[in-house]
């Protein structure tokens, strides 16, 4: 039988990290890889027996290197915090490691849950991100600071059950990750050289790297530019009616309104920081 690593990477997850430790404690070795934090995350990681280990956050693609090098078994499982693996991923995790004919990294689908509500649309499901099962060596992250990428060793394919996600716990910790997320979309953006006239632009010059502008988020007209899919003048005045707002309540309304307004958290710290820039000239 073959046996598994499973790491959380952690900053302050006091409210979260109980839960996902819960949901990994089947695997043979539990790591909850920490970048030093100021709340009570590391004594509830070692309520549940994980092996600590303090890493200085100096990027996410690094960070889950670092967690990678510390597993000591063949097979690693990545889980984030705000993440739980259920029984049936569990019993497919270890039919799969388990399996000759193994592939070296798998994607695992993901239902993000909103006030109380699976957001099924706009791209979030099945919501893969990087590979999570994979064979230790056989995959690295790249150094990007937010959105890392990945490099696999060999073949990839997708287990079929999903790990839940629940991202937000309130309307506070929403606008304090809009904030980080955006913050570091911006700079890795301008360390890639993509500028505002990249960003909405889809004729000649478009690079692969401009599609870290979610295309969830904007949809393309006729003439080849871009439009925002957030509120415009008529869909606001209608959200302003009695029967509007009962509808604007909505879980699957406001994460598609927060998530319009991170993407113009974050062109906005582009803009500003090419603004500096021409003014230091």
């Amino acid at each position: 039988m073959e046996k598994i690593s499973a790491y959380i990477i952690a900053f302050n997850e006091e409210q979260k990290i109980g839960q996902a430790l819960e949901s990994v404690q089947w695997a043979d070795e539990v790591l909850v890889i920490d970048s030093n934090s100021t709340d009570n995350t590391k004594q509830i990681a070692e309520q549940f027996g994980a092996q600590i280990v303090q890493v200085p956050f100096a990027g996410f693609g690094a960070l889950r290197n670092a967690a990678s090098d510390c597993c000591s078994y063949r097979w690693i499982f990545s889980l984030d915090a705000d993440e739980r693996c259920t029984p049936q991923v569990r019993e497919e995790i270890k039919a799969t490691i388990n399996d000759a004919a193994a592939r070296s990294a798998y994607f695992i689908p993901r239902r993000n849950y909103f006030m109380g509500k699976w957001i099924k649309y706009s791209g979030w499901y099945p919501d893969y991100r990087q590979p999570q099962l994979f064979r230790k060596g056989e995959l690295r992250f790249t150094d990007d600071a937010v959105h890392e990428g990945y490099e696999v060793d060999g073949k990839t394919a997708c287990l079929k059950h999903a790990i839940w996600q629940l991202p937000f716990r309130d309307l506070s910790e929403l606008m304090t990750k809009m904030e980080r997320y955006s913050s570091l979309g911006a700079a890795k953006m301008g360390e890639k050289g993509i500028n505002l006239a990249r960003m909405f632009n889809t004729k000649a010059g478009k690079t692969k790297e401009d599609d870290m502008i979610p295309e969830r988020f904007f949809q393309p007209l006729e003439n080849g530019a871009y439009k925002g899919v957030a509120i415009d003048k008529e869909v606001f005045l209608k959200a302003m009616t009695a029967e509007g707002r009962q509808k604007l309540y909505n879980p699957f309304v406001f994460f598609r309104v927060f998530s319009c307004f991170f993407v113009f958290f974050r062109v906005f710290r582009v803009f500003r920081g090419q603004l500096k820039n021409e003014i230091h000239k």
